[in-house]
């Protein structure tokens, strides 16, 4: 890889591991998607061809071949997908902003795959993600054990100051300044939104680093260990020869990966970790590892044994962790049979990118509890995303890795040398002739290197301040992260990590044994990481010579370029520069202003300015016409004037009634409040969201006017939103009490059914004991009175 080259794209991969990848679906890393385009374009014009598979590769089953064919499929199954959404109705924005990552992955990939034959590159690149998940590991320590306490603490002093103050004459502009604390942090006040929302505060301890999910984060750490664990293998003949420091610099990297590993308590990265382990340890035909098998064995059990036993003196792992497994396992294969639902419907071209969740909850078995964004693994994730032509990608990505597995991975230097002269930096290619030269035991970091990490934090930390936010956190915490990257560069620490192809298959086992029961597909970061170790592995046998020139390789490459390598290449610069043009303004120019302005609306909502909150909502909406989260804003702005309007009068048929002036303000409240929720279900039909509102908009004007028809369209949006989501226990109560209200005797059976299986739906969530979905003993009676109408009928729960 050239340097300049391989310093962007260790930027870029850094860049892309501090940020929460799990909102890549409201487009927040669209910018990283730019600049991987960009970077492609360079490529390109260096004389490195797009990766189109050869017919000749894939007839002879080749693995380089396989890879590129799979990464097409997958992406051009997701812009068919997403093209389907466009003509069915589904939520545009977020198929867009997913299908532009899949993109910028393909670039990604053929930026890895043509470049990462130097070993310098592999070691570059081995040395970036070690370093960089080592520094988020620090950091996910410094969760677990302070920012966790503290945010309990926090919440707890201002929960129990509220519920004193609540009520009090004197004590009003208190409680308003915590309500509007709450409001502004994005926490739920009351129902089972708070209950979620608190077990997941007070009762999770599990460390996220950057990320949003414990599950997402243990998955690259896994991927991380066994890249320094190969290193610990590697220098095991020589520990004698290395300096103190270096050997505690590498021990102290793999025990804080180790240690945050285990702290986030995620069995499926386990499992893929230990599998890739065993990969690394016992695939080696020569024999080399035979010698110390022995020993590598005895430090990954005291490393794993000493980080478990701190975890569990410190109280961070419980023998629930593992009792729960069982019950962790029935839950997937709940996912599963929905996910299954959702294939029946759409087999060719599945939901849509992003588009998962919505058409889930139709098919979501009563027993579960999630409302989960993905199905839990990736290759139901790519097909019900993508359609069967993602899902064909995924197929051939997994036939390359298993032919790279069956046929055991080496590189070409370690046929004729051993490991630990590679990793001593004694060993090149030139010409290829295989040489042994004099250095130090281990080589220092390139310009490269250290010019991308720190361009990659720097990109970061523009980025957020181009945007308002705050680099670093109000407490800067997260300066653990380039803290600890600093100090395992100083120590030499990882100057002995050699990414090599070994390596590489074990990771991308670990990677994808971990997704089949976690989420990740539509996440850039564990994709990338899944591309890079295929990158290693499908790299050509033998190592670019690195005592041979940028300018000599590019002219012996020209000498045998025809027209169609330069058609190629043509094709390459174009597609780069089309996909820049298509990302910049269909994607991140009108996500990035409809964030803004929709940050702004929430300040003013949370300060009670409701008529400047709706203005800003409103300009966010003609920011980005097919955003969800705008139109959703300004539904949730009217729906709050309408309901706070009828508070005031008093409800049912017998109320007291606005006349005048009063009653044309109220009506025409109630046309805009209709016309927002249009606008909301227009955007995404499937969603339940605008026909929830809908029919709370409907509902707070019968409380006004009385009109009985007005009550009959609040029941009738309730039953479309039951339609969406049958296993929706506070759906159903609301549509049963929605329909009590009426006098009619119709009605009331409809209503006296709809109690039924709504008090079914609870007992069962009782069983199972989702604490979150529990009724309350009021809502409980509630629905108990209205059941006595008429007997219910059988429910039967599919």
């Amino acid at each position: 890889m050239m340097g300049p080259i391989r310093g962007l794209a260790i930027a870029l991969i850094t860049a892309g591991l501090l940020w929460p990848v799990e909102e890549a679906v409201s487009g927040a890393g669209l910018q990283w998607v730019v600049l991987w385009m960009v970077l492609g374009m360079l490529v390109s014009f260096r004389g490195i061809p797009f990766p189109w598979p050869t017919w000749q590769g894939l007839r002879a089953l080749t693995p380089v071949a396989f890879a590129d064919a799979g990464c097409l499929c997958i992406v051009f199954g997701q812009l068919l997908s997403t093209c389907f959404v466009f003509q069915r109705g589904g939520d545009c924005r977020a198929a867009i902003n997913l299908c532009c990552e899949w993109v910028g992955l393909l670039f990604a990939w053929w930026i890895l795959r043509a470049s990462l034959t130097a070993e310098s590159a592999r070691r570059d690149l081995g040395i970036a993600v070690v370093g960089v998940m080592t520094g988020i590991a620090a950091f996910g320590l410094w969760q677990h054990h302070v920012i966790y306490q503290q945010q309990s603490n926090w919440y707890q002093t201002l929960r129990k100051e509220l519920d004193e103050n609540q009520g009090s004459a004197g004590s009003v502009l208190r409680v308003s300044e915590i309500l509007r604390e709450f409001q502004e942090n994005e926490i739920p006040l009351e129902g089972s939104e708070r209950v979620l929302w608190e077990n997941r505060l007070l009762n999770s301890s599990e460390p996220t680093g950057t990320f949003a999910l414990a599950n997402t984060f243990s998955g690259l750490l896994a991927v991380a260990i066994l890249i320094a664990a190969g290193a610990v293998i590697e220098v095991i003949p020589k520990f004698r020869t290395l300096r103190l420091h270096q050997i505690a610099g590498l021990i102290i990297c793999v025990l804080v990966l180790s240690y945050a590993m285990v702290l986030t308590k995620s069995r499926t990265a386990w499992v893929g970790l230990s599998v890739g382990a065993l990969y690394l340890l016992f695939n080696d035909r020569r024999g080399v590892l035979t010698v110390r098998v022995r020993k590598a064995i005895f430090i990954a059990v005291l490393l794993t044994g000493s980080t478990a036993g701190a975890a569990i003196v410190t109280g961070a792992l419980d023998k629930e962790v593992i009792l729960e497994a069982p019950r962790s396992l029935q839950y997937r294969l709940f996912y599963w049979m929905g996910t299954m639902g959702v294939l029946r419907e759409n087999p060719w071209t599945g939901a849509g990118p992003g588009n998962f969740r919505q058409a889930y909850l139709q098919h979501k078995p009563a027993e579960s509890s999630e409302e989960i964004r993905d199905p839990h693994n990736w290759i139901l994730d790519a097909w019900v995303s993508g359609g069967m032509l993602s899902f064909a990608g995924v197929l051939l990505l997994l036939s390359a890795a298993t032919r790279l597995m069956v046929s055991g991975a080496t590189d070409a230097a370690e046929e004729t040398t051993t490991p630990s002269e590679v990793s001593q930096g004694r060993v090149s290619s030139v010409r290829g002739r295989t040489r042994v030269r004099a250095g130090r035991s281990l080589p220092s970091p390139t310009s490269a290197l250290k010019t991308g990490l720190v361009l990659g934090f720097l990109l970061h930390a523009g980025w957020l301040f181009l945007n308002g936010r705050s680099v670093w956190g109000d407490n800067y915490e997260q300066l653990w992260i380039p803290a600890a990257l600093g100090i395992a560069i100083l120590t030499g620490g990882l100057n002995s990590i050699v990414l090599n192809r070994k390596v590489a298959v074990a990771g991308l086992i670990a990677m994808s044994v971990h997704l089949l029961g976690a989420g990740g597909f539509q996440m850039p970061a564990p994709m990338l990481f899944l591309l890079l170790c295929l990158a290693v592995a499908v790299a050509p046998a033998g190592v670019t010579p690195d005592g041979v020139s940028e300018a000599e390789q590019r002219g012996v490459a020209s000498e045998a370029m025809g027209h169609t390598e330069w058609r190629r290449i043509g094709l390459g610069a174009g597609f780069s520069f089309v996909g820049v043009v298509v990302v910049v303004f269909a994607g991140l120019l009108p996500v990035s202003r409809c964030e803004a302005e929709v940050s702004i609306g929430k300040y003013y909502f949370s300060r009670g300015r409701l008529d400047d909150a709706l203005e800003q909502f409103r300009s966010a909406a003609e920011s980005d016409p097919i955003s969800v989260i705008s139109r959703q804003r300004i539904v949730e702005v009217l729906s709050y004037r309408l309901s706070k309007l009828a508070d005031r009068v008093d409800g049912g048929v017998t109320a007291t009634r606005l006349e005048g002036d009063d009653l044309k303000k109220a009506e025409k409240l109630r046309e805009e409040a209709l016309q927002a929720c249009e606008a909301l279900i227009g955007v995404d039909q499937r969603n339940t969201l605008g026909y929830r509102y809908r029919s709370s908009c409907e509902k707070s004007s019968f409380r006004i006017t009385g009109d009985t028809n007005q009550l009959k369209n609040s029941v009738e949006s309730m039953k479309t939103v039951v339609r969406l989501y049958p296993t929706s226990v506070s759906d159903l109560r609301v549509l049963a009490e929605t329909q009590a209200l009426s006098g009619e005797s119709k009605m009331l059976e409809e209503a006296s059914t709809t109690a039924g299986r709504a008090l079914e739906l609870d007992e069962l969530n009782r069983t199972w004991g989702h604490t979150d979905l529990y009724l309350t003993d009021e809502q409980r009676k509630s629905l108990s009175e209205i059941l006595q109408h008429r007997a219910v009928e059988p429910y039967n729960h599919r």
